[in-house]
């Protein structure tokens, strides 16, 4: 699915902002930028994952090299499933 999305955003304007989610030096990617926001152009120009037209090579990249999640990613993943009350009993 990773794949195919990428190839539908390589079809709109470049000029169009992205706002990250994840700050530089995040387990969440393996290069994750720093900076407030970038183009989806800059992203095609610079991103490892806009630069495959095969998709098994796409996801043969994509899916080596993973580090090792840090500890509380599990108990992050547990509270995501179960759904948290709220922040105060967390």
């Amino acid at each position: 699915m990773l794949y195919d999305s990428i190839q539908k955003l390589k079809t709109f304007d470049g000029s169009i902002r992205i706002y990250p989610g994840h700050g530089s030096g995040s387990a969440c990617g393996k290069s994750i930028g720093a900076g407030n926001f970038c183009t989806l152009g800059a992203q095609n120009a610079n991103n490892y994952g806009f630069k495959f037209a095969d998709k098994e090579e796409f996801i043969k990249a994509v899916a080596s090299n993973i580090p090792k999640p840090p500890r509380y990613f599990f108990f992050d993943a547990g509270l995501n499933q179960k759904g948290a009350d709220s922040y105060q009993k967390v």
